[in-house]
This record gives structure tokens, C-alpha cells and sequence, in this order.
């Protein structure tokens, strides 16, 4: 005979989800594992643990917030949807409480990730259609497994330092060794071949020798151009550059934009394409203030493969035929150059869809 469920078994339901999405989410503090797939899985018990269709983890850098995970459907509408929730975001940050709102229908929650070391999150899920209100079990559930969740990104970041430490104390010694012994032996060498040079009496011997001397002395400029470079180097990120370039946006537009990045876009990006990359987000961005008449917008930045990605969206009215080809004559003709291509689309329900992509090799 079957047993009908009741308020009990659906609770015992849910802290097994809450238990299997915990497990799941810790299981990264074992072995190695990319931010990336910490994130992606942040996102997954998130929508797990509040049943609803869609989660997102956000965070947040001088103001700018930046999807940097997500799960499940109704992603197109996320820009919307975070600039309509933008004050509860800033005060989960700022009060360190859950935080819910209902919009459209569905009833959004917003938990703070309180990490010691990486930037300011906050995981945000949907409830499910039925649920109108935040109940205390709900809560519960979510700030626990929030709370998981911030142990995980604290470990992801604590070994994202470890590694850069590592990284400039490896090029202080390739410094230090390319200075102590190879320059050295380079000197010591082109000491002896001037000595040579004073008993060679062929003027075209002597010629090549002098010739030699010059490409010595050439070289150690040239390692010690490498070495203060190797000393000097600051770790460049796209995925600031990007930030930072949104930002100077936001007065213009009236709202923030959304930024979300995916994929090695620090380590991966070559410096010419993330330089033409840039100079296309500020071309985008620029269409949006001068002819979208936009109140949302989502900036993505993803690496492909062996490709990098620009999208930029905004729920506009759209851009006519003369404007699209003088204002993006500037970014189709970047994207040529380095063997890409740009695409302009309308949104289904309104809107434009700006794609730029490029290979890393042409």
C-alpha cells in the first residue's frame, strides 16, 4: 500500500538534497579543481537546495556586480531580473543576511558568501512556482549551504595565491641565476675574446671577432631587458580591464551593467586580442548609451576552446540598419583582422545581441 507523503517527508526530502549539494560542494576541497568548476558547482547546489529553475552566483568588485556562475533556465532574463534586485543585493552584502524579494511571479532569495579572503558574493536562487513567501526551513538551508560554499571559494582562492607566490618566487630566481651566472659567463667570455682579438693580426678574422663581441654585448642587454621584466611583471587581468571599463559606463547609462565571465580569460587571452577585445566592449557600450534607449544590460566574456568571446545585450529597442553598420564598422573590422568575425542580432522579445569572436591563433 502506498504511503501518502506528507510535511515530514518532504522536509527529510529536502535536507537530503541540502546534504547531497554540501557533499558535492566540499568534495572540491579534495584534489584539484579549476575556480571555474567550484563556481559551476556552487551554482548547482544553490538551484538544488532551493528547488527552483534558476541560480546564480554573483560577486561583486568596486561596485560592479559580475555573474560568475549560473544554473539552470531563464538565464536571458538575468540582467533584468539582477538590476530589479540590485538593493537587496547591496544589502546582503552589507547586512550579511539572506535577503528575498519576489519579482514577476517568482520569489528570488539572496544569501551572502562570507568568505575571509575572496571578493564580496552572493548566491541568488528561485523558489519554486509554488512557494510565495521565504520560509524559515528554505532559509535555513540556503545560508548553511552558503556557508559551505565560502569555505570552498576561501580554499579555491587561498591556493590561487599559493600559486602566484610561487610564480613570482620562480622568476625571482630565474632573475637571479640568469643575472649571477649567465650574464657573468657571457662577460667572462667576451673578456677572453678581447684578449684574442689583441694577437690576431687577419683584419677579417679580427672583423668577425668584433662582430661577435657586438652580438655578446647585445645579448646581455638583452637578458637584462628579460630580467627586469621577469622582476617587474604585475599579474594583468581582462577580467578587471573589463570591469573597470564597464564602470566608467555606469554614470551614462543609468544603471550597471552585468558583467560574467567564463573560462581562463586571464591566463589564456593574448595581450594584442584582449587590447582589440577591450576597444570593442567600449564600442558596444557606446551603441547601448547612444541608440538602445536600454535599461539592462549583460556584458560576457568567455573563452571557447581555442576561441575568446565578447556578447554584449541590452533590452532596448534595438538598432536600425544605418546605425549597426557606422557604429560597428569600427569592431566588424577588429574581428577581420585577427581572422573573427561580429554578428548583430535582435533579441526575441527586444533588444540586441552584439557577438565578437576571435581565435587565438591566425
Amino acid at each position: 500500500m502506498n504511503r501518502k507523503r506528507g510535511p515530514a517527508d518532504a522536509l527529510s526530502e529536502r535536507r537530503r538534497v541540502w546534504l547531497e549539494a554540501t557533499a558535492e560542494v566540499m568534495g572540491k576541497l579534495h584534489g584539484p579543481a579549476r575556480p571555474e568548476e567550484v563556481v559551476d558547482q556552487i551554482a548547482r547546489g544553490a538551484r538544488a537546495v532551493a528547488g527552483g529553475e534558476l541560480a546564480a552566483l554573483l560577486r561583486v568588485r568596486d561596485g560592479v556586480p559580475s555573474i560568475v556562475a549560473t544554473d539552470g533556465t531563464g538565464q536571458a532574463e538575468l540582467p533584468a531580473l539582477l538590476d530589479g534586485v540590485s538593493a537587496e543585493v547591496r544589502s546582503a552584502l552589507a547586512e550579511k543576511e539572506t535577503q528575498w524579494v519576489r519579482r514577476a511571479g517568482t520569489v528570488i532569495v539572496l544569501v551572502p558568501l562570507r568568505a575571509a579572503l575572496a571578493e564580496q558574493g552572493v548566491l541568488i536562487a528561485s523558489l519554486p512556482a509554488r512557494q510565495d513567501t521565504l520560509d524559515d526551513e528554505t532559509a535555513d538551508l540556503l545560508s548553511a549551504f552558503a556557508d559551505q560554499a565560502s569555505l570552498v571559494v576561501d580554499h579555491s582562492t587561498a591556493l590561487a595565491d599559493r600559486q602566484e607566490l610561487m610564480l613570482v618566487a620562480e622568476r625571482d630566481r630565474i632573475a637571479r641565476d640568469l643575472h649571477d651566472v649567465v650574464i657573468q659567463r657571457i662577460f667572462a667570455t667576451g673578456l677572453q675574446l678581447q684578449g684574442v682579438r689583441k694577437r690576431i693580426h687577419d683584419e677579417e678574422v679580427a672583423a668577425m671577432l668584433s662582430t661577435a663581441l657586438t652580438d655578446l654585448d647585445t645579448t646581455i642587454r638583452d637578458i637584462r631587458s628579460t630580467i627586469f621584466e621577469l622582476q617587474h611583471t604585475r599579474k594583468v587581468s581582462l577580467r578587471g580591464d573589463v570591469r573597470a571599463l564597464v564602470k566608467e559606463y555606469v554614470p551614462v547609462l543609468g544603471f550597471t551593467p552585468l558583467v560574467r565571465t567564463t573560462g581562463p580569460v586571464d591566463s589564456l587571452v593574448p595581450a594584442n586580442i584582449a587590447g582589440q577585445l577591450l576597444a570593442v566592449l567600449r564600442e558596444g557600450l557606446s551603441n547601448v548609451v547612444k541608440h538602445a534607449d536600454a535599461d539592462a544590460c549583460m556584458v560576457e566574456v568567455d573563452v571557447v576552446e581555442d576561441r575568446v568571446v565578447l556578447k554584449v545585450i541590452d533590452n532596448g529597442r534595438g538598432l536600425g540598419p544605418d546605425v549597426v553598420e557606422s557604429g560597428l564598422r569600427n569592431a566588424r573590422r577588429r574581428a577581420i583582422d585577427l581572422g573573427g568575425t561580429l554578428t548583430h542580432s535582435d533579441e526575441e522579445v527586444q533588444g540586441t545581441r552584439l557577438e565578437w569572436q576571435v581565435p587565438f591563433t591566425h
